[in-house]
């Protein structure tokens, strides 16, 4: 028998398949995925069902994690409670090995730091992030829980992403500045100054368009 931690991926979309690959070079042995959608395929991992109505196997209960890998921060957050409080298993975090993560940063449970992502030292990292593809997270930053920090973004020294917040593919986030809860920062701005709550911020410097 493996001893390598198993695991059940939530969600069957194009997020998914990049969690499977990194999830397998991490060393979980991935027993299927569960995804709403019947004819959803995600390489060659069995097809468990829908979401709501699956139950862990009993023989798997006292070491089986999920990882809920979608990219609507809602809907993480409600697979990863799911879990937690019908099917009594873990989120565990998914961290792909060429990513660099300092040994002074937290990573919290459930969330995905992917190829060539950079956590610089004292940086937290919340509950079911997704740091996609070689974003860099600098020291002493601040991830709101199920944020997404998109491919190529940059947040600079101290600066704070609200929780589900989006930060955009290649934009940045200057030092000391926050983007706030729910608010979405567009690809390649660059934010120079707090972006409010439940706001969309565009451009360079970036501006309010919603």
């Amino acid at each position: 028998m493996s001893s390598s931690p198993a695991m059940v991926i939530l969600g069957g979309g194009g997020h998914a398949a990049v969690v499977v690959e990194a999830a397998r070079l991490a060393g979980f042995e991935l027993i299927g995925f569960l995804d709403d959608d019947s004819s959803a395929r995600l390489f060659d991992l069995p097809h468990l069902g829908p979401i709501a109505p699956w139950s862990p196997p009993v023989e798997r209960r006292g070491t089986l994690v999920i990882h809920a890998a979608v990219g609507d921060g809602a809907k993480r957050e409600a697979w990863i409670d799911l879990a937690h409080h019908t099917w009594g298993l873990a989120a565990a975090p998914v961290i792909h090995p060429s990513a660099v993560i300092s040994s002074t940063a937290a990573v919290l449970e459930g969330a995905f730091i992917g190829p060539r992502a950079v956590i610089n030292a004292r940086a937290t990292v919340g509950r079911g992030v997704i740091i996609n593809t070689g974003a860099i997270i600098e020291h002493d930053v601040a991830v709101g829980d199920f944020a997404h920090v998109a491919p190529g973004a940059v947040l600079g020294g101290a600066a704070a992403a609200g929780r589900r917040c989006l930060i955009g593919l290649n934009a940045a986030v200057l030092p000391g500045v926050r983007v706030g809860d729910e608010a979405t920062l567009g690809a390649g701005a660059v934010a120079t100054r707090d972006v409010p709550n439940r706001t969309t911020y565009a451009g360079v410097p970036a501006r309010v368009v919603a």
